[in-house]
């Protein structure tokens, strides 16, 4: 049976418009990682799109550093073992908060796209879901940057300056929904408990 990848994309803030298809695109990014990282499991996922505000009190609270971040993911896996939706089977990997209001600033600075900046982003924060981290291994530093860059390269910045391979490359048996997770067993992704671990990207 196919491996199901749903990711539940809430929309926090009101200080920036959401592009039209952006959502398509976080949930591409999301199935290109777990395909290129061989997941081999049906898999639920939370994206919340955040101002800077509701970033920076995250990272302080958990992270202890009083200033906006540009995202932050709140992992449920602990050595590998991830919470088990009862409903569907599928591991719930974790929650991911993206500031969109900082990408929205950082465009200005490096004139990129803001959805090129959401989608590696969102392959980052993915990344350390799956147990990656660069702060403790310049490895793992090394391969999330080159994983980032292939998965947003194969889904493609649909305003980037060059020309990208913009097909769909996923199998039909592997798209993602945004439905909600019923009855799953899980903290709210917009009230993380202090029990999960966190990490700063």
């Amino acid at each position: 049976m196919a491996n199901i990848y749903r990711v539940t994309i809430v929309d926090k803030q009101n200080k920036v418009d959401i592009p039209v298809g952006l959502n398509l695109l976080v949930r591409r990014i999301c199935n290109s990682v777990l395909e290129n990282e061989e997941f081999g499991h049906s898999a639920d996922i939370s994206v919340v799109f955040v101002d800077n505000l509701y970033i920076q009190s995250l990272n302080k609270q958990y992270m202890g550093k009083d200033y906006p971040t540009d995202m932050l993911s709140f992992p449920t896996s602990k050595d590998g073992n991830y919470e088990i939706n009862p409903g569907t089977g599928a591991k719930i990997l974790g929650d991911i908060f993206l500031s969109v209001e900082k990408a929205a600033e950082e465009i200005k600075i490096d004139n990129s796209s803001f959805e090129g900046k959401i989608m590696y982003w969102t392959a980052h924060s993915l990344l350390h879901l799956l147990g990656y981290d660069h702060e403790k291994s310049q490895m793992d530093d090394l391969r999330m940057r080159e994983i980032s860059e292939k998965v947003v390269s194969l889904v493609g910045d649909p305003h980037a300056r060059y020309v990208l391979d913009t097909r769909d490359v996923f199998s039909i048996g592997n798209r993602v929904d945004g439905r909600r997770r019923g009855n799953a067993r899980r903290r709210s992704a917009t009230n993380p408990k202090d029990e999960r671990s966190l990490r700063s990207l």
